[in-house]
């Protein structure tokens, strides 16, 4: 079948948000006596969660994080998303799939709020009609629910969708839920299964032939696509049925 609907990791796969992040916790780290950690860490620990992350991060059990993880998301937010932190073709990509009919969501383990802001401030928010972040349900990836739901408010059927990530997160995620996973070499690859990808693709231009375009950059003018904006309401409603 044909790929109708294409949901998209972001850190890693859109964004590369490793500076940033290391910026914020390395600074952490140093208000606790600890010294700086390079990129690479903060990539590999990135796809599982702000728990996981900031509790790696500064050295503390995740379930005893969450003050930490609070004051982390909140110098996050306050710091402007750097202009070139876009992958390199990721707006070009965007672009074509979106003229060419294919609807787009974002899955993401990072909250919802700070999802909306960096997709904002980078300019890539108008090309999605799904947004679901690490807490707009009550549960995030690996779990297929949040990748589902996502899904589902494109309207297509899974059979007809591609999950793109970067990582071993994103590849479970896609796996439980039955849709298609196309890996992108070209994030913060923490072990993925190059084997049990659908697809694996070094960058982002090389998407448009998965989902059956010509591998070219469009010049056709963006046309903003209505966004889902988070409504606990709503999802109230609607995860129940995943």
């Amino acid at each position: 079948m044909i790929v109708k609907s294409v949901a998209f990791d972001l850190d890693g796969t859109l964004v590369d948000s490793a500076s940033l992040v290391g910026e914020i916790l390395n600074s952490m780290r140093l208000e606790k006596g600890l010294s700086p950690l390079g990129g690479d860490c903060y990539r590999i620990w990135s796809s599982r969660g702000g728990p996981h992350l900031v509790g790696n991060a500064l050295e503390v059990a995740p379930e005893a994080s969450g003050a930490f993880v609070e004051e982390f998301r909140r110098r996050y937010y306050q710091l402007p998303t750097p202009a070139d932190c876009v992958f390199p073709g990721a707006w070009e990509m965007l672009n074509q799939l979106k003229n060419a009919g294919c609807l787009l969501a974002i899955c993401s383990n990072k909250p919802q709020r700070l999802c909306h802001k960096v997709l904002s401030e980078t300019g890539l928010i108008h090309f999605f009609g799904a947004i679901v972040g690490g807490d707009t349900l009550d549960k995030s990836k690996p779990d297929p629910t949040p990748l589902k739901y996502a899904l589902s408010r494109l309207g297509n059927p899974l059979e007809a969708a591609l999950m793109v990530g970067d990582s071993v997160v994103d590849q479970q995620t896609a796996m439980a839920a039955g849709v298609k996973f196309a890996f992108f070499t070209g994030g913060y690859d923490d072990g993925v299964d190059r084997l049990e990808a659908s697809h694996v693709i070094d960058t982002l231009d090389e998407l448009a032939p998965v989902v059956g375009l010509q591998r070219q950059e469009t010049k056709q003018s963006l046309r903003p696509q209505k966004c889902f904006h988070y409504d606990r309401g709503a999802v109230e409603q609607s995860k129940s049925a995943y």
